[in-house]
């Protein structure tokens, strides 16, 4: 049986928590539902953030919606929508970006604003590196349980190479190289 959005949020639902999830450019349907949805609608809550730090003066405002149109009821047990703009300066560039979440729950604007950093920090520290370091996007195996397989290990090796100290992945790829002795110390 292969794994859908729609599935995984079931077998969320169905251990009794919660989802955040991120709705990107190539949900198409949903995600152009959503761009239209908090264009036209007003929110039921919104709260603005601003931040300075590391070079970087960013603006971020959440707005949190009521789900509600045909696209939207498909997913199961979605009580809550987010519209998340960031934009400020980095390096001495403008930037502005938007992102849609859908969630099964509702609460405030303040509380997801934890919530969404902490979901971009797994972004960042997890699915970005299987990505963009790994290629795990490129893999094109068959077999469901194999790229289960895959991506498991993948996910053990970012994060025996972070309890070891590498920050930088492709930095400790390049350090271990052919270095198998290196390597096998690390498990013990």
């Amino acid at each position: 049986m292969p794994y859908t959005h729609k599935k995984t949020l079931q077998q969320i639902l169905d251990s009794d928590n919660d989802y955040l999830v991120a709705v990107k450019s190539n949900q198409g349907r949903l995600y152009q539902h959503l761009q239209t949805y908090t264009q036209y609608l007003k929110p039921i809550a919104e709260h603005t953030h601003r931040q300075h730090q590391r070079g970087r003066n960013e603006h971020r405002c959440i707005k949190v919606y009521r789900p509600v149109g045909l696209a939207l009821e498909e997913w199961e047990a979605i009580e809550s929508v987010l519209c998340v703009e960031r934009w400020g300066t980095r390096k001495g560039k403008d930037y502005h970006h938007r992102a849609y979440y859908i969630s099964s729950v509702l609460t405030s604007p303040q509380q997801w604003q934890s919530l969404v950093r902490e979901h971009w920090g797994i972004e960042n520290r997890l699915h970005w590196p299987k990505d963009v370091v790994f290629g795990e996007d490129d893999y094109r195996l068959e077999d469901e349980q194999a790229l289960l397989n895959w991506s498991l290990l993948r996910t053990i090796v970012i994060n025996l190479l972070r309890l070891n100290g590498f920050q930088s992945l492709k930095a400790a790829m390049t350090k271990l190289a052919n270095r198998v002795d290196v390597i096998f110390s690390l498990l013990t």
